[in-house]
C-alpha cells in the first residue's frame, strides 16, 4: 500500500479523473488483500481441522489395536493360569500318592494317623499357597494391562489438547 501512496502525488498532478481511478484501484487492492487474508485463514482452519481429525483417527486405531492386544494378553494369561492350575493339581496328586505309598511302605496308615494327615495337609497347603501366589501375580499383570490402556487414553487426550492449543496459538499469531 505504501507504493500506491507515492504514486498519488504524481497522478494528482495529471488530473482529477486519474486520481479517482487510482483511488478505486487502491480500494480494490485493499479489498483483495482482505479477501486473500480471509481465504488464507479459512485454509489454515481447514488444515487444522484435518490435522485434528487425522490425529483422532490414528489414536482411535491405536486404541483399538491396543484393546485387541490387551484382550489377547488376557486370554493368554487365563490359558497360562489354567495350565498352571492343572500342573499344580497333578503335582499335588502325585506328591500325595507318593507320600501315601511311602507311609504304606513304612506300615503307617495314611488315613488315621495324625502325623500322616499333617504331612498330607502340609502338601495341600503348600500347593494352595502356590495357587494363591500365581493368582496374585495374574491380578498384578491384569492391572498392568488396565494401566497401559488408561495411560494410552490419557496420552491421547494430552496429544489432542496440545494440538488444539498449538492450532489456537497459530491462528492468534496469524491474525497479527
Amino acid at each position: 500500500m505504501g507504493s500506491l501512496s507515492s504514486i498519488v502525488p504524481v497522478v494528482s498532478s495529471i488530473g482529477s479523473p486519474a486520481l479517482g481511478t487510482v483511488t478505486q484501484l487502491a480500494s480494490a487492492v485493499g479489498a483483495f488483500d482482505q479477501s486473500d487474508a480471509k481465504r488464507r485463514r479459512e485454509e489454515q482452519i481447514a488444515q487444522q481441522k484435518l490435522a485434528l481429525a487425522q490425529l483422532q483417527q490414528n489414536q482411535a486405531a491405536q486404541l483399538s489395536n491396543l484393546e485387541t492386544q490387551i484382550g489377547l494378553d488376557r486370554q493368554k494369561l487365563e490359558a497360562d493360569s489354567q495350565a498352571a492350575e492343572e500342573q499344580r493339581l497333578s503335582a499335588l496328586r502325585r506328591a500325595m500318592a507318593r507320600q501315601k505309598t511311602q507311609f504304606a511302605s513304612q506300615g503307617l496308615s495314611s488315613g488315621g494317623s495324625g502325623s500322616s494327615e499333617a504331612v498330607l495337609l502340609g502338601l495341600f497347603e503348600e500347593s494352595e499357597d502356590e495357587r494363591q501366589e500365581r493368582a496374585r501375580l495374574d491380578e498384578i499383570r491384569n492391572r498392568a494391562l488396565d494401566h497401559e490402556f488408561s495411560a494410552q487414553k490419557s496420552l491421547n487426550v494430552l496429544q489432542r489438547s496440545q494440538l488444539k492449543e498449538r492450532q489456537r496459538l497459530q491462528r492468534a499469531l496469524s491474525d497479527y
